[in-house]
């Protein structure tokens, strides 16, 4: 249940939207939690200090996975004890309703009733972070994520289209050397695989 500031829950408590949702301690917890996590080998863990300035802007896939489990875990954790608040239990919900939303999106298979699921739980998703934050306005990636479905009907399952592996390329892209002179570098990266073949053909690669 979503209570307005001001509005009283049935326990006759007030959700209070100001001040950090996330204090040190939280931080901590999550990040033990996250050292402590045992995960499939396929799966990369998340920063161990994540929360902290010294891991740097986490990538995409790195907010799905902790989004998908390890902070939707932590919080559960944390914020389902009696001593939670009702913006503590209103956030931990919220976060549990955006991972739903994203396990129906990323699934390997898809189908109408995938897009419904989905769209219902990003609907109560994008309203519970507006009762959270009414300081901040929803913002065109929002807007977007609505019609997300219609790409999931007309393309198939998002993992045949989604972007990591240009970002990946685009982040290799950067890391190049090119003192600002442009179309000097371009052989050396589409060449690369070339070049490994001719080692290959003419005995020197195994």
């Amino acid at each position: 249940m979503l209570y307005l500031k001001g509005e009283e829950s049935d326990e006759g408590q007030t959700v209070e939207l100001d001040g950090n949702l996330l204090t040190k301690d939280n931080i901590k917890q999550i990040q033990k939690d996250i050292k402590s996590t045992i995960r499939p080998t396929w799966q990369a863990p998340p920063p161990s200090n994540f929360g902290s300035p010294s891991h740097g802007k986490p990538k995409a896939d790195v907010w799905r996975t902790c989004i998908e489990f390890d902070l939707t875990v932590s919080l559960a954790k944390m914020w389902s004890k009696p001593s939670a608040t009702e913006r503590q239990k209103l956030a931990r919900d919220s976060t549990t309703l955006l991972a739903t939303a994203i396990r129906f999106g990323t699934s390997y298979r898809t189908s109408s009733p995938h897009g419904e699921h989905y769209t219902e739980k990003m609907e109560t998703y994008l309203k519970s972070i507006m009762i959270l934050r009414p300081d901040q306005k929803l913002r065109p990636i929002h807007h977007n994520a609505l019609h997300f479905p219609e790409f999931l009907l007309r393309f198939g399952p998002s993992h045949g289209w989604w972007m990591f592996p240009f970002e990946r390329l685009i982040g290799k892209l950067q890391k190049i050397h090119t003192n600002n002179k442009l179309g000097e570098h371009q052989a050396p990266l589409s060449n690369s695989s070339t070049h490994n073949e001719n080692e290959k053909e003419n005995g020197n690669g195994q």
